[in-house]
């Protein structure tokens, strides 16, 4: 018999809720605010967001704006996992919300969401008015399994989470994730936010959810009492990233050809005991 598979990740992945009275609104949008707060001391950035008439500001997995008759806060990734409680709290009304749990499966990621995709597909076929199965292939060579029409309050995907995240943890993982709005999206949170033990019960959902379109994901639903979760990175820690695999490589070759100096001016760093470029010595003489 096939051992199950380790999860290595579970929870909310995504939450879209809205504050319609006047006192809600001010309620979310603080509480919002302070979310964000948290995200730019994490090493994110703040940038002015804007969404269906709604304005204001962004930064790592926290968006918040109003608009005169009511507030939106947008939750993604571990924030949303680790605050869908108090937002629910705050909020009026839950649009949106994204439930996941993420396994280390025994065969390549494209291959075990191959045969998903025939299951479902085998699923459909053999029932009247089936829900709808695609399956999206890439150039980057991952694939996307898609149950149902996003347009209805239920769906579901399953995809390469490592290669989607490109996070070296997440290599060889396929994420199970469904999506939930409107009605459904209100119910489910009322009734998570009521669980002693949140894990177990998401990962139990997602799975009787895609059981019931065909797949077969091998998990234990109790597994997921020993996750360690993955810390999602930060815009300091992209921009860091970034740097040195595209910046690096040329900032080595110019020190190799005898370029200190000129490599400092040109990124403007001038530590202390370095000769600063001639146009900044005049301008100090000028302010003496």
């Amino acid at each position: 018999m096939a051992s199950d598979w380790p999860i290595v990740d579970a929870g909310v992945d995504w939450m879209t809720c809205t504050g319609n009275t006047r006192s809600s609104r001010a309620r979310l949008f603080a509480v919002g605010m302070r979310m964000l707060s948290g995200e730019l001391s994490a090493g994110n950035e703040k940038r002015v967001w804007s969404f269906e008439g709604y304005k204001g500001f962004k930064s790592g997995g926290v968006q918040v704006g109003a608009r005169p008759e009511s507030a939106v806060l947008r939750l993604t990734g571990g924030v949303a996992n680790e605050h869908y409680r108090e937002a629910f709290s705050a909020c009026d009304n839950v649009s949106r919300l994204d439930l996941q749990f993420t396994a280390r499966v025994d065969h390549e990621p494209t291959k075990v969401i191959a045969g998903e995709y025939r299951r479902a597909l085998r699923r459909t076929k053999n029932h009247l008015r089936g829900p709808s199965v695609d399956l999206w292939k890439s150039s980057r060579g991952s694939a996307t399994l898609y149950l149902g029409s996003r347009a209805s309050e239920r769906c579901a995907r399953v995809y390469d989470k490592g290669n989607e995240s490109s996070h070296e943890a997440m290599v060889g993982c396929v994420r199970y994730e469904i999506e939930l709005k409107g009605h459904a999206a209100l119910h489910w949170t009322k009734v998570l936010v009521a669980e002693v033990y949140p894990r177990p019960w998401i990962v139990a959902q997602v799975v009787q959810f895609v059981e019931s379109r065909g797949c077969a994901p091998r998990v234990n639903c109790r597994q997921c009492e020993t996750i360690v979760l993955h810390a999602t990175a930060t815009d300091t820690a992209r921009s860091l990233e970034w740097l040195r695999i595209q910046v690096r490589p040329t900032v080595a070759r110019l020190l190799k050809a005898g370029l200190r100096q000129e490599v400092l001016d040109c990124l403007t760093i001038h530590p202390v005991g370095l000769t600063a470029p001639a146009s900044s010595r005049r301008k100090l003489r000028k302010a003496s």
